[in-house]
């Protein structure tokens, strides 16, 4: 006889990252049903999983609507702003925090409490007095926890971007590693690897032909002044053709130069020791 199929809900699904991840997994379980206030990332979802979420307020939710799913497992990963390092950093006084602690509110009320929660944030939120309420919620009910800082250069994926999560099971269930239990384990996930030098003329994409001439000519308007890196060189990440690593882009990119995302310079330095912001990198700097 087969395990049972796992119930899932899904809370602040977005487009279904989560949702496809679990499918990618390959375990047994069903997302019974998701959760999402946004209705443009709702079409998405359905598109993807001919599923249309729970569209409203997650805040509005009581005890007695998520016992009626009967879940084994909640996901979630609720708004990243009351904790992200560029934001107003306003944690549980920030309204989009509300909803989230609503439900860690509720879980000592349910009948039908989940054996298993994930929760996914930004790395900061590991610091926050909501990050707080979490675990005081998770020990009074009876969950174990293990929680991370993970980055996808971790896994072999060239992206830069540590993030927090939390895997929590209800008692008598348990973790296969318990000695990682109760604890946070934050690897380190700024690690660059060296870039080569490559010696790339200025010019190389001038001498290409007359169609690469217009293409060229057409990024004039993505070209980063010699003022700006000057200014703010070592704020930037710059990031080369070669490089093997790049960092995550917010919706504030190129409003702001510090953690908005990697800005990419065409040519190299031929010298790691080298500033490369007082090189002519910076005329060919492109998003």
């Amino acid at each position: 006889m087969g395990k049972e199929m796992q119930r899932v809900l899904e809370f602040y699904n977005g487009i279904g990252g989560i949702r496809y991840s679990l499918m990618k997994a390959q375990v047994e379980a069903q997302v019974i049903e998701a959760f999402e206030i946004n209705n443009i990332a709702n079409d998405v979802y359905q598109h993807n999983f001919s599923h249309r979420p729970y569209q409203g307020n997650i805040q509005s939710l009581t005890a007695a609507d998520l016992d009626k799913y009967g879940a084994h497992a909640s996901l979630l990963s609720p708004p990243c702003q009351p904790y992200t390092r560029q934001g107003l950093q306003k944690d549980t006084g920030d309204a989009r925090a509300f909803s989230f602690l609503q439900i860690l509110e509720l879980i000592p009320f349910l009948l039908w409490p989940p054996s298993m929660l994930f929760v996914e944030n930004v790395f900061g939120f590991e610091t926050s007095d909501t990050h707080a309420k979490l675990i005081e919620i998770m020990e009074k009910t009876n969950f174990i926890t293990q929680e991370f800082i993970l980055s996808p250069l971790q896994f072999g994926v060239p992206y830069s971007r540590p993030c927090y999560f939390c895997l929590a099971k209800r008692k008598p269930s348990s973790f296969g590693n318990e000695f990682l239990s109760r604890q946070l384990i934050h690897n380190d996930t700024n690690v660059e690897p060296e870039a080569s030098a490559t010696g790339v003329s200025n010019d190389i994409y001038r001498t290409s032909g007359e169609d690469n001439e217009d293409e060229y000519d057409s990024l004039d308007k993505y070209y980063i002044h010699p003022s700006l890196s000057e200014k703010w060189g070592s704020a930037m990440d710059v990031i080369y053709p070669n490089s093997k690593r790049c960092c995550y882009f917010t919706k504030s990119y190129y409003r702001y130069v510090k953690g908005t995302g990697s800005l990419l310079a065409t040519v190299q330095p031929m010298k790691r020791d080298k500033t490369p912001y007082e090189s002519d990198f910076s005329r060919k700097t492109l998003p």
